[in-house]
């Protein structure tokens, strides 16, 4: 696929599962969704649109970073809050 017909599709895929895990409080229910599974599916060209889409409006798409990368570097006393999450990722991405 075309890197900006692909960009494309991830957009459309993270719209979608912003939309439908709404109401979702389980992070297993947020990773079964076909759309989840679309973006990590991309892989490492998923990383920099999604770093992108946790600038703009932090969200629990940063499950699909744990999932790309094999890495958490969020800590014991950041998990639980959302801002401080993305933040930590954020910065572990500027590494």
């Amino acid at each position: 696929m075309p890197f900006g017909a692909d960009r494309a599709a991830f957009r459309a895929d993270y719209q979608q599962w912003l939309e439908d895990s709404e109401l979702d409080s389980l992070p297993d229910d947020m990773r079964d969704h076909d759309s989840y599974r679309a973006i990590v599916g991309r892989g490492d060209r998923a990383i920099p649109w999604i770093a992108s889409a946790l600038r703009r409006q932090p969200s629990f798409i940063f499950l699909a970073l744990e999932e790309i990368t094999g890495a958490d570097p969020v800590t014991a006393e950041a998990q639980g809050n959302l801002g401080e999450t993305v933040r930590i990722w954020l910065k572990w991405l500027e590494r």
